[in-house]
């Protein structure tokens, strides 16, 4: 630990060292380097005789005399070269030879319009429509097309249902007496087969156990 403080010392110390060195060389740099501004004479260090119009009387010059006109005097100067109310000369009506009034003509209104239009258009009872003489008449059809859901009973009709596509079962016939006693005998010599099956395998394990 105390080996490591000494390291952490040490290198504080030249860093602190190497910003010193740094800060001097920079205000060495300032001190040594020449502005722009320290190299460009100044307003005093001017001197030049020949055009200055303080020693020179024979060509000189002032500022004006003229008195510019304000905005209210352009205005009162303008007014005064206007003529007044009481210097026009009004017109006598009196001494016109020729004369005109306004226009009385007084325009018809909308609902005017349309009462005229409705005057000059024949009534209903004013029509005399000729007579139909003529033998080839027409008259309504009495078709009465069939309406959706008739329209869908017919299709439907018209389609085969489940019960036309399997095949017709067969007729149905009553057995004989000859087809019973077979059948019965069958059975019944099946059923002593088993019987006599039975006994022998039970012989067959008494002996065993013999």
């Amino acid at each position: 630990m105390e080996k490591m403080k000494q390291i952490e010392d040490a290198i504080r110390r030249q860093r602190d060292l190497k910003k010193k060195k740094e800060i001097i060389a920079r205000h060495k740099w300032i001190a040594d380097t020449k502005l722009e501004r320290a190299i460009t004479p100044g307003p005093g260090e001017y001197h030049d005789t020949n055009g200055d119009m303080a020693n020179s009387h024979a060509n000189c010059a002032k500022w004006g005399m003229q008195n510019p006109k304000s905005e209210i005097e352009w205005i009162m100067y303008r007014s005064k070269q206007l003529p007044a109310p009481g210097d026009y000369t009004p017109y006598d009506p009196n001494s016109a030879v020729v004369g005109g009034t306004w226009g009385k003509y007084t325009p018809k209104s909308d609902v005017e319009w349309s009462m005229l239009r409705a005057k000059e258009l024949p009534g209903p009872g004013q029509y005399h429509p000729d007579e139909i003489t003529s033998a080839n008449m027409q008259a309504f059809g009495n078709f009465d097309p069939p309406s959706e859901i008739e329209k869908v009973i017919r299709r439907a009709s018209m389609l085969p249902g489940p019960s036309d596509y399997a095949s017709s079962p067969p007729p149905l016939t009553r057995p004989s007496m000859r087809d019973i006693k077979r059948e019965f005998e069958g059975q019944v010599t099946a059923v002593g087969f088993m019987g006599k099956l039975q006994a022998t395998v039970k012989e067959e394990r008494n002996k065993m156990e013999e």
